[in-house]
C-alpha cells in the first residue's frame, strides 16, 4: 500500500516518467548489529528499534527508529506548487 501511494503521488507531481520510491522495513538487520557496536545507547536501551530503508531515484536513506513511519498523502497548495517549481528551476 505504501508503494502504491508513493507511486501515485510521484506520478501526479512528475508525470508517468517519474522515478519510483521504495520503503522497506528490515528484519535481522546487520545495520542494527553494527549500530550496537558503537559507543552509546543501542538496542538494549531501545529494544523495539526498527531499521527502515527509503530508496528514491537519487538517494538511499537508512533510518533507525522505535516506530514505523507515518506517511501522509496530501495535496500541495498553489503556493507550495509555485515554490516547488521555482526550486526546480534554480
Amino acid at each position: 500500500m505504501i508503494y502504491l501511494l508513493s507511486h501515485q503521488r510521484l506520478e501526479k507531481k512528475f508525470g508517468e516518467d517519474n522515478q519510483d520510491c521504495f520503503f522497506y522495513k528490515m528484519t535481522n538487520s546487520d545495520f542494527v548489529e553494527w549500530y550496537d557496536q558503537l559507543i552509546g545507547p543501542g538496542s538494549e536501551m531501545y529494544p523495539h528499534i526498527e531499521h527502515h530503508i527509503y530508496f528514491t531515484s537519487d538517494d538511499t536513506f537508512e533510518v533507525l527508529s522505535e516506530y514505523e513511519p507515518r506517511i501522509i498523502v496530501s495535496e500541495l497548495s498553489e503556493q507550495e506548487k509555485e515554490d516547488s517549481d521555482k526550486d526546480e528551476n534554480r
